[in-house]
């Protein structure tokens, strides 16, 4: 969808609620269109990042670890 000049992917999450998403991955820029709707978001077919319906990023599978 279009909003406001923007375009976006809006999708529902496991419990129906509303979220949208760029429509570009801020990881490597991958099409979010082509995303699956997984159990609480949306997961990004290129690297495997998982965004929640706020667009908060969830799960960076493909990524290290962070050490503290």
């Amino acid at each position: 969808m279009r909003l406001l000049g923007e375009d976006l992917v809006a999708f529902r999450d496991s419990e129906g609620q509303v979220g949208l998403v760029d429509q570009a991955c801020p990881h490597r820029g991958a099409p979010m269109v082509f995303a699956r709707n997984e159990e609480g978001g949306i997961r990004c077919i290129y690297h495997g990042w998982k965004f929640d319906v706020p667009g908060q990023c969830q799960e960076t599978p493909a990524e290290p670890r962070a050490v503290p």
